[in-house]
This record gives C-alpha cells, sequence and structure tokens, in this order.
C-alpha cells in the first residue's frame, strides 16, 4: 500500500474513532448532538461504500444459510424468553415488560445492525488494508470500547471493552455481519436484563 494512502486512512480513522466520540466526552459536542455525529458519519459510510463498491464478501454480507440463521435466530429466542421468565417470576416488575419489548425490538433490528455495520463490516473493510490482523482486532475491541466512553459509565466501557473483542474475534473467525448481529443482540439484551441500562444512556458524567 501506498505510503500516502495509509496516512489517509490513519487520518479517517482518528477522525471517525477517536475524534468524534472524544469530542462528547469532552463536552466539546453536545450529547443532544451526538445523532448529527452519527448521521454524518453513515452519509460518509455510505459514500465510500458506493464509491469503492465492495463485493458482499469483504463485507461479512456472505451470509449464513437461511436453515443456520433460522435455528440461531431461535436460540436467541429462547435465551431472551428464559430469563424473561426468569425475571417475571422473581423481581416481579410490571416496567420491565414494556422495556423488554422496546429492547427485543428497536435494540435488535435498528442498534445492532448500525454497530455492527461501523465497527464490523466497515472497519475490517476498510482498515484491514492498514493494521495486520492481530493488531486489527485489538484496535477495533479498543475502538469499540472508547466510543461507548459517550455513555460516561466506566461499567459500559468495562463491559464494551470484553464484549467488543470478543465480537472482534468472531468477525474475523466467520466474516459474518448477521452472526455478529445476532451475538451481539444476545450481549445487549442481558446487559439490560442485568440491571445495567441506565449505564448506556449518554447523560452520565464518569462517576461510576
Amino acid at each position: 500500500m501506498k505510503t500516502k494512502h495509509r496516512i489517509s486512512l490513519l487520518i479517517e480513522f482518528t477522525i471517525l474513532f477517536v475524534a468524534f466520540p472524544l469530542s462528547v466526552v469532552l463536552g466539546f459536542v453536545a450529547v443532544e448532538s451526538r445523532w448529527l455525529i452519527w448521521t454524518i458519519t453513515a452519509i460518509y459510510l455510505l459514500t465510500i461504500i458506493l464509491a469503492q463498491k465492495p463485493d458482499s464478501v469483504a463485507l461479512g454480507l456472505s451470509s449464513l444459510s437461511f436453515r443456520r440463521l433460522s435455528a440461531l435466530m431461535i436460540v436467541e429466542v429462547a435465551i431472551l424468553t428464559a430469563f424473561y421468565l426468569f425475571f417475571v417470576f422473581h423481581w416481579i416488575d410490571r416496567q420491565l415488560l414494556v422495556r423488554l419489548i422496546i429492547i427485543l425490538f428497536l435494540y435488535p433490528l435498528l442498534s445492532v445492525p448500525a454497530q455492527e455495520f461501523f465497527f464490523r463490516s466497515f472497519f475490517f473493510f476498510r482498515y484491514g488494508q492498514v493494521f495486520e490482523a492481530r493488531l486489527l482486532i485489538v484496535v477495533n475491541t479498543l475502538s469499540f470500547a472508547f466510543y461507548h466512553m459517550i455513555f460516561g459509565s466506566w461499567i459500559a466501557t468495562i463491559t464494551s471493552l470484553g464484549a467488543g473483542f470478543a465480537l472482534s474475534i468472531l468477525y474475523h473467525k466467520y466474516r459474518n455481519f448477521f452472526l455478529n448481529c445476532i451475538i451481539h443482540a444476545i450481549f445487549g439484551i442481558l446487559v439490560f436484563l442485568m440491571g445495567w441500562a441506565d449505564h448506556f444512556t449518554p447523560l452520565r458524567v464518569f462517576t461510576n
């Protein structure tokens, strides 16, 4: 790879994965404006994808067979149902029902795919040109955790560090966007069921 192209990718990486989250953490950008940052980022990612036109394999979109994907989804539903029943019969909290419905649908269908495309599909496709495999996994893991610092909670950051490492390893091995989405969704919903949802609300300061 030409040095100039490598440098441009490193600058891009610094802006997307360091400068943006850091600007929120340090208060240079209002927390409420994070949606604008994410929108700009999404438009930029779309522009890159449309310009370079990578094939589906390069983005981890060469999906699992329908049968295997369906089996994994059934397992996910079974696990989540078991946890839900556990909470209903042991910690009877009716508000959990509403919150669980939201997180069972909105989180897996909207948040998770967006995160996995940004942090895995795009990241590995784009920066696999810059970092060798092991370093790529490490940088991806740290970037995922660093981005979660916008939530202002050490629990969110440390949890994301562990989950990010597992998801990076998984994507590196299988290069399957859909598989990563399923595992990511399970991680996220388990965090919610453990009562840590408030640590992933970007209105906090680092006091926890």
